[in-house]
């Protein structure tokens, strides 16, 4: 299999960074609502998110899903399900401190990224 190797590519803990950002977010006088059912979102500001329990009012609104879940675009008729893996293990090698990533055209993409734990 090629490969290339990236320079200058950041590694990231996804759930470090995510809990960083939100934690600056709310810091900042943001609203995370986390676990509520949406049901509907206005399309004109100020939005009206309309939940199972209730409805919000928001100057903007961030809709973080995996699936689309609102029906504006047609989205929801062109996703795949795809599945994937991961493998973690030890370095013992400090060359091994790097990011790979698969060769354009391959017929799947693989990566290969190190981070501290």
């Amino acid at each position: 299999m090629g490969a290339a190797r990236l320079r200058d590519q950041v590694v990231l803990h996804p759930a470090k960074y995510l809990r960083g950002l939100a934690a600056a977010f709310v810091a900042a006088g943001g609203r995370i609502f986390e676990g509520s059912r949406v049901r509907d979102v206005s399309v004109t500001a100020p939005y009206r998110v309309r939940t199972a329990d209730g409805v919000v009012k928001a100057g903007h609104v961030v809709v973080a899903t995996h699936y689309p879940i609102l029906d504006r675009g047609l989205f929801f008729a062109r996703l795949d399900a795809e599945c994937s893996y991961c493998v973690a293990a030890g370095c013992r090698r400090a060359h091994h401190r790097r990011s790979w990533r698969s060769a354009p055209g391959a017929r799947r993409t693989r990566s290969a990224t190190t981070a501290s734990t």
